[in-house]
């Protein structure tokens, strides 16, 4: 099903694209980061998005939970769940915000243990 096509990958939490970072190299990394990553080949479906989490100079005591998301669909303003957006009225508490609609996102959840 999946062929050995180029790898794109984003490190801001959103979902790779073919617009996204080409993996042609050893990715270096300074701070605790989230990459995403997806195959793409001619002629194949592509593959499903793989997330990892980086903990970088993380002194860690318990266990960790990791929630990745697209963060437009978190914080833009127009469909940020996390956003008050173009219909929200100007007194809390904020009827029509986004906030209160009931929308879906798509997330990776991820235990990482001490």
């Amino acid at each position: 099903l999946y062929g050995k096509g180029d790898i794109y990958y984003t490190t801001d939490g959103s979902l790779p694209s073919l617009k996204s970072t080409k993996y042609n190299k050893t990715i270096k990394l300074a701070k605790t980061t989230v990459i995403r990553a997806v195959s793409y080949e001619k002629r194949a479906v592509k593959s499903p998005v793989s997330t990892f989490v980086y903990l970088i100079n993380e002194k860690q005591k318990m266990d960790v939970v990791s929630l990745a998301s697209d963060p437009d669909g978190l914080f833009s303003s127009s469909g940020g769940i996390y956003a008050e957006g173009p219909g929200a009225s100007s007194e809390f508490p904020y009827l029509g915000a986004n906030f209160w609609k009931q929308w879906k996102r798509h997330a990776n959840l991820q235990l990482l243990s001490d």
